[in-house]
């Protein structure tokens, strides 16, 4: 479940990027200028969060990101920021240096690294700042949360989707299996298990006690503001599929809609006529469990 610190660091900087406007802390609809020099944690909407982000402003139009890994380490990103109304856009300064980038990691100050080395992270990771700005809204109640505004579901959509994932591979260790050559079906609705042979000593409660262990001992534990994430992961809280065929599982699911902001979906694949695997597009694939079922039935 872990990744490393350079792989996280660089994952975030996909949502972030970089812009030519001068930091401008003006409130567009009052007039007035509003202070939001302080810090925020990073999070959803509704305030769910994976605590592994928070901003600092400061009244001189500057800011910091500080992101949190689970190696314990911290990345510190910085730049200027123009403020519209409750929106605020940020222009990221990119790395120069290696001792840039070394101030900025602690990870990478641990690390025997030359100056060769890390300038290699640094172009990478400056590759992802040259998109258009990436812009936020300031939320919550005590108004010290801020979300992302293209993706106000971002962090429930990311756990949900890493669970889909982890349930994925560990699935294929049980001893659980398609009858024939078609494609077995094991779902919360009991009403699409169908076609599978299981052991002697087996049911969907069984198997959601087994999936929900697959994630119990990494960051999803910290999400608390969630129903099935409060203490670890809890699968019966969800609707969810898994397809198989023959022993492997080539598909599962969580939750009902996929194009949803709170939903997610493991990579997809079936057998073709030859029967070889065929990894299914991801930009066509289905956006509901129902159709995901559907999806699978044609194939047979």
């Amino acid at each position: 479940m872990r990744k490393t610190f350079l792989a996280s660091a660089l994952v975030m900087l996909c949502f972030f990027s970089c812009g030519d406007k001068k930091a401008d802390t003006s409130d567009s609809k009052s007039g007035k200028t509003k202070n939001i020099s302080g810090k925020y944690q990073v999070c959803d909407i509704d305030g769910f969060t994976g605590n592994s982000a928070r901003f600092s402003f400061n009244d001189d139009g500057t800011f910091s990101l500080t992101y949190y890994s689970d190696l314990d380490s911290e990345l510190v990103y910085n730049g200027k920021y123009k403020l519209s109304g409750d929106e605020v856009s940020l222009d990221f300064k990119k790395f120069e240096t290696a001792d840039e980038y070394r101030k900025a990691s602690s990870l990478i100050r641990e690390m025997d690294l030359t100056d060769e080395q890390v300038m290699n992270a640094v172009k990478m990771a400056n590759m992802t700042l040259d998109k258009e700005p990436v812009s936020y809204i300031f939320s919550g109640d005590d108004g010290k949360n801020i979300t992302r505004s293209e993706s106000q579901h971002y962090y429930r959509k990311a756990v949900f989707t890493q669970a889909a994932e982890d349930m994925f591979r560990e699935a294929d260790s049980l001893d659980i299996k398609a009858k024939g050559d078609g494609y077995g079906y094991l779902s919360s609705d009991e009403s699409r298990c169908e076609n599978i042979s299981v052991p002697d000593i087996f049911s969907l409660e069984d198997f959601e006690e087994s999936m929900s262990k697959t994630i119990f001992e990494n960051e999803f534990e910290r999400y608390t503001q969630e129903k099935g994430f409060t203490d670890g992961f809890d699968l019966s809280e969800y609707e969810w599929l898994a397809v198989l065929h023959d022993e492997d599982v080539v598909a599962f699911g969580i939750g009902t809609e996929f194009d949803s902001e709170i939903c997610g979906i493991s990579k997809m694949w079936y057998i073709d006529g030859d029967g070889g695997g065929a990894v299914f597009d991801e930009e066509d694939k289905p956006l509901t469990l129902e159709k995901m079922y559907e999806f699978y039935k044609e194939k047979e």
